[in-house]
């Protein structure tokens, strides 16, 4: 039975992730950076007295049952929205109702809309995220990264908390004077 989860986990690579499904939960392996440092940090070496940087790719289980009740600081499975069949992995920035200011979308002050999320990589640099697309529909969200489990010198349960820097949801008196387009 492992091999045959195994044979499906090499068969299922994509840019975004391998998969190996166990009932209610998945394993993911995590590719990419727009995660750091959070997902698949830098790792440095030095090999014949020269620097070397690498990426350790994370293996993470997705419960697949929370896809709903998504909350802020969670880190979530999405179906990405310009190329459905790729699967992405982000941080919920703001959920409905929620003023967030953005980092490059074309309204700097939005609320974000009834049903939908504010989603970004950790790694801003990078991450093609809701700044890119926008406010993203909750219906896209398919699971919730719950801990890493590969490499086990990584294993860790994944907390929601919002990173340093990474923070763009505004009180009220921030925005008090400013104009809000709702999408």
């Amino acid at each position: 039975m492992g091999m045959r989860y195994a044979a499906y986990a090499l068969g299922s690579v994509s840019l975004a992730w391998a998969t190996i499904d166990i009932s209610g939960y998945s394993i993911n392996q995590v590719t990419g950076r727009s995660m750091q440092p959070t997902l698949n940090p830098n790792s440095y070496t030095t090999i014949n007295g020269k620097p070397k940087i690498s990426n350790t790719l994370d293996w993470v289980l997705i419960s697949k049952a929370e896809g709903s009740n998504i909350c802020k600081g969670e880190i979530v499975t999405i179906h990405n929205p310009v190329v459905p069949t790729d699967n992405d992995i982000k941080r919920v920035i703001a959920t409905e109702n929620e003023l967030v200011k953005t980092k490059s979308y074309k309204n700097r002050l939005l609320v974000v809309p009834q049903g939908y999320i504010w989603v970004e990589g950790d790694n801003q640099a990078i991450s093609k995220d809701s700044n890119c697309y926008g406010p993203l529909p909750a219906s896209l969200v398919f699971g919730k990264a719950v801990a890493i489990v590969f490499p086990p010198w990584r294993w860790q349960w994944l907390k929601p908390e919002m990173p340093q820097g990474s923070f763009h949801q505004l009180n009220a008196s921030e925005s008090s004077d400013r104009s809000i387009e709702e999408e």
